[in-house]
């Protein structure tokens, strides 16, 4: 992917965090096409060991528990040690629960919350300190459009993306000083490979979408890329829908 030099991201440090789903590590493959150095925190052994084999063998990261304010705080401080100045951090927090409202246990809730808003919170605050000390950062969610959108038996799940979304907006509000930017991603339905648009179209739910396919990485890479660079100057605190126009339905 050729790469304009005002989205550079030579020498640049970016700490990627993969609770639940391994298409951040595709996303995170545009980071690196775009010159970043990066590091991988993840949940289990198994996203650690997908990421590394999608991203290669020269990419450092650890297993943490992502949900745990001094795991996150003790991995922060390792990779400064480390590698110094963290430069930008992306967050997957699309953890989902597809169940009927009045079906959802507390345990349920309490799991949807803590893997999609209590692991932001704590990323947020953790990152957002080392960042402030620098006077530079760079931080991207990757959440869904169902934080402002509302389908049959995603209720935990939505709640849980519109709190990521309002977290975003407050945190935008009290680090923009310090030269921090944060935005989101929010997706619609994705797919992490090219799927042949005569079988997807049969899929009621691609009928629905306007552009009548699914995203692909390549939908959402170069803006991730843009959103951790330097140029990513006067936007900040947005949720931008890359969804192939589902917000526009009604």
């Amino acid at each position: 992917m050729p790469v304009l030099d005002e989205f550079s991201l030579n020498n640049q440090l970016v700490v990627v965090c993969i609770s639940n789903t391994i298409e951040t590590a595709y996303l995170a493959k545009y980071l690196a096409f775009a010159g970043a150095e990066l590091y991988v925190l993840a949940q289990t052994e198994e996203l650690l060991d997908e990421a590394t084999q999608i991203l290669g063998e020269q990419v450092n990261g650890k297993v943490i528990d992502l949900q745990n304010k001094s795991s996150i705080v003790s991995a922060r401080d390792q990779i400064i040690e480390m590698k110094g100045q963290v430069h930008g951090l992306v967050i997957d927090s699309r953890g989902t629960l597809a169940k009927p409202m009045a079906d959802v246990t507390q345990q349920e809730w309490d799991l949807v919350m803590n893997y999609n808003v209590k692991a932001t919170f704590f990323l947020y605050q953790a990152f957002g300190e080392c960042m402030q000390d620098s006077g530079y950062g760079r931080i991207v969610n990757i959440t869904s459009q169902l934080g402002d959108r509302a389908v049959d038996n995603l209720s935990v799940f939505s709640a849980s993306q519109a709190a990521v979304h309002s977290l975003t907006k407050s945190m935008t509000v009290e680090y923009s000083k310090y030269s921090i930017r944060i935005n989101t991603i929010a997706t619609g339905w994705t797919s992490t490979e090219e799927i042949d648009l005569e079988v997807q179209r049969k899929e009621l739910l691609v009928r629905f979408i306007p552009l009548r396919r699914k995203g692909v990485p390549a939908d959402l890479g170069p803006l991730l890329v843009f959103l951790c660079s330097e140029s990513c100057d006067y936007t900040t605190g947005q949720p931008i829908f890359i969804n192939g126009g589902l917000t526009s339905r009604p």
